[in-house]
């Protein structure tokens, strides 16, 4: 209690401004299947200005924030213990034959010191397929439940069923969406660079293979010319040792004949 006490004294003399931790739709991560529904479910607290401290710290924040023109809305994130409500859960009786996706804060990514205030913002809303699940599911789910469409269809705690463009000419309720499709693509930008760098890698690869094979041709053909050259200087010198050799053969018969002359005219 000590520790609270002297956070909050330290919390006075400080400006509210400096425990702003920006605006919901900044501190939640949802996939772009399912960001309608979160934006509908969100509606202008979207853009709710999150303040790290209590209730006190709001005011405070408020009080300074007096003369700003237009409306704002603040949203702390210590939740005092009397204004918690609880999460709503449905049982297996609830939900049979309603394609339920889930309950809407456990379909937003968030840090963890923001979990509990987003509990209390989507803690008591659900996400079905279509309208037809919302008004099959609003019968039987428990009092005070909400229940929304990935379409962006809405059936609030009263009962009252909004429909039609979830977003109209500058409303809060597409941040979430466009920050969703941001993100998803940047993923998918992510992805293609990593397409693109493999893909050049390969490129290099194949080139370094083809030139290595263009360069065991130019050998081979290098080689085959050197062979060529060695045949036709083996032919030559074949030719002339053939030459060589009848010219002996040539010699050697008229040797022969003389020497046949001389034994004719000896014997005579």
């Amino acid at each position: 209690q000590e520790a609270e006490n002297s956070e909050l004294r330290i919390q006075n003399t400080e400006s509210p401004w400096s425990f702003v931790r920006g605006v919901v739709a900044d501190l939640v991560q949802v996939g772009v299947e399912n960001a309608v529904a979160i934006d509908v479910a969100l509606a202008e607290l979207a853009q709710a200005i999150v303040l790290e401290g209590n209730r006190e710290s709001a005011r405070a924040l408020a009080l300074t924030a007096s003369d700003i023109t237009g409306r704002a809305a603040v949203l702390a994130t210590a939740i005092e213990p009397g204004e918690a409500l609880p999460a709503t859960e449905l049982t297996a009786e609830m939900v049979q034959g309603v394609r339920v996706i889930a309950r809407a804060d456990k379909l937003v990514e968030c840090p963890a010191a923001y979990r509990p205030l987003i509990t209390q913002l989507l803690g008591r809303t659900f996400v079905v397929r279509s309208l037809e699940d919302a008004l099959r599911l609003k019968v039987k789910a428990p009092a005070g439940t909400r229940i929304v469409t990935q379409a962006g269809e809405l059936i609030d705690e009263h009962g009252a069923i909004a429909f039609g463009p979830p977003t109209r000419g500058g409303s809060a309720t597409g941040l979430v969406s466009r920050k969703s499709q941001l993100h998803a693509a940047r993923i998918d930008l992510a992805v293609l660079d990593q397409l693109i760098a493999d893909a050049q890698r390969e490129t290099m690869h194949l080139k370094r293979e083809v030139e290595r094979h263009e360069q065991a041709v130019r050998d081979l053909f290098e080689a085959g010319k050197a062979l060529a050259q060695r045949a036709a200087t083996n032919r030559a010198l074949v030719q002339s040792l053939t030459d060589r050799a009848d010219r002996q053969k040539q010699h050697k018969s008229s040797a022969e004949a003389g020497l046949a002359e001389k034994d004719k005219l000896c014997q005579a």
